[in-house]
């Protein structure tokens, strides 16, 4: 019973750490095609949702390891676990934070425990103009 308690104690701490580095708000859109009253098409950016997340740059082994695929200016974003996110295509998705723009490349639900969601997404390198294609 004492290492059950442990567990739950470290789990506790992990997220009071976790939950105070959620600093950035970020919003999050998603590309949409939508029908006029005239029969024309519009695509554009819509807000799906604004959250507070952990923004983290790559280093190390990840680091080397996104440069080996030009990959170079991805970003980790920690935010709590939101199924609306992973029901979405991730292409159809950009985050937006601190007036940049990034297109989401991987989304982990941590440890399948439905509690935090790990999103790694690459600067865009002139800011907003993915297609959503």
């Amino acid at each position: 019973m004492k290492m059950l308690a442990s567990k739950q104690e470290m789990k506790r701490t992990a997220m009071k750490s976790i939950n105070s580095s959620l600093r950035h708000l970020i919003e999050i859109e998603t590309f949409v095609s939508n029908q006029q009253s005239d029969g024309t098409w519009k695509e554009e950016w819509l807000p799906f949702n604004e959250i507070w997340a952990n923004k983290q740059n790559l280093y190390g082994s990840e680091f080397y390891t996104a440069g080996q695929v030009n990959k170079q200016e991805t970003v980790k974003f920690t935010i709590r676990y939101m199924p609306s996110i992973l029901e979405t295509p991730k292409e159809k998705m950009r985050i937006i934070s601190d007036n940049k723009y990034y297109d989401i490349d991987f989304i982990d639900n941590i440890r399948y425990e439905n509690e935090w969601l790990e999103i790694k997404a690459i600067e865009q390198a002139f800011g907003g103009v993915q297609s959503g294609e």
